[in-house]
């Protein structure tokens, strides 16, 4: 990956980061700041992904184990 020229970019919270490639840090507030909206925007969505992918799969375990393994531990009472 070939290297951009330097690009001024403003953060949320008002402080200007150079950014020499595709995205950075902040060094004011730690947030990730990038020079295209569009990878901003693809960040977010794939953050939004993985959790719901992390929840969902949390909640299959959950609702196995409760229903085939505390269902048939009890099936005598």
């Amino acid at each position: 990956m070939t290297e951009s020229p330097p690009v001024d970019v403003t953060c949320k919270c008002g402080n200007v980061v150079q950014i020499e490639k595709e995205r950075t840090w902040c060094t004011k507030c730690g947030h990730v700041v990038y020079v295209d909206p569009k990878q901003q925007r693809r960040h977010k969505l794939n953050i939004w992904y993985l959790s719901v992918m992390f929840i969902g799969t949390v909640f299959f375990l959950v609702y196995v184990y409760l229903e085939l393994i505390i269902r048939y531990t009890f099936i005598g009472d």
